[in-house]
């Protein structure tokens, strides 16, 4: 059951790899707009640890891009 039910997800990432990603999107931009929300914005820590922060994980997910273009 637990095979059927990966092989089901594993299709369903690789057949809608766009649509993945742009939820993945979507629920990062949801989550920093929820921490700016209840923790509030200060301009020291976003310089200098969140937006390195940012673009490490921007950096990551294009990676990521570029490595399964390659594979298929």
């Amino acid at each position: 059951m637990f095979r059927w039910i990966a092989e089901k997800v594993y299709n369903f990432v690789n057949n809608n790899l766009n649509l993945v990603f742009a939820f993945a999107i979507v629920g990062i931009i949801f989550a920093i707009v929820g921490h700016y929300g209840s923790c509030g914005f200060h301009l020291g820590w976003f310089l200098f640890f969140e937006l390195p922060l940012y673009i490490f994980c921007g950096w990551a997910i294009y990676v990521i891009i570029k490595m399964l273009k390659n594979i298929k």
